[in-house]
């Protein structure tokens, strides 16, 4: 279980706070569909796919792209996440990312199903925030997901250490079970 000033840092940086970032250090404007990625990507975006800290879900309402230094704090958050585990003497799970960049139309399609989803702008479309599912792990060499708060704290107090480093900002949205993360 979560402190309750644990539980204070995972809500210290509100919506707008991570779209200002995001706005600040990501893409100068968001892409308006799918099909302004090719026309649009330069090499300030790049692709991410499952790896061994984590999985990339099919993905209905946003594209596997980030700029390079999200990704890397991506990397650096399942390579923490792993040494927790390994202090803690838990098997090595991978988390779930379940959404990155968005479109301005992904973000019109979402909000007919996610309440959490700005009616305006986003902070997904910038190319440096993502969302990590909570409790969605799996174990490595497993297709299989497994649902775990134990997990979920673990990795959340990993993102409180990194946002009080200066790496981050953390919101822990609780209608759409997701962490939402802005690399900064």
């Amino acid at each position: 279980m979560l402190t309750k000033d644990e539980t204070q840092a995972l809500r210290r940086y509100n919506n707008n706070y991570h779209l200002n970032v995001a706005k600040d250090k990501g893409l100068d404007k968001p892409l308006v569909s799918k099909e302004d990625l090719d026309l649009n990507r330069s090499s300030s975006l790049d692709e991410i796919t499952d790896n061994k800290y984590y999985e990339i879900p099919h993905l209905s309402n946003s594209l596997p792209y980030l700029q390079p230094e999200a990704i890397d704090f991506l990397d650096l958050l399942g390579e923490a996440f792993c040494d927790q585990l390994n202090e803690l003497e838990i098997r090595k799970y991978r988390f779930s990312v379940s959404s990155i960049l968005r479109t301005v139309k992904d973000q019109k399609s979402l909000r007919k199903s996610n309440v959490n989803a700005t009616p305006n702008n986003s902070s997904h479309y910038y190319g440096r925030t993502f969302d990590i599912a909570q409790t969605r792990f799996f174990e490595r060499g497993n297709s299989k997901p497994v649902y775990s708060y134990r997990l979920r704290n673990i990795l959340l107090r990993v993102l409180i250490k990194m946002q009080n480093e200066g790496k981050c900002y953390v919101l822990l949205e609780t209608q759409t079970k997701c962490i939402h993360i802005t690399v900064r």
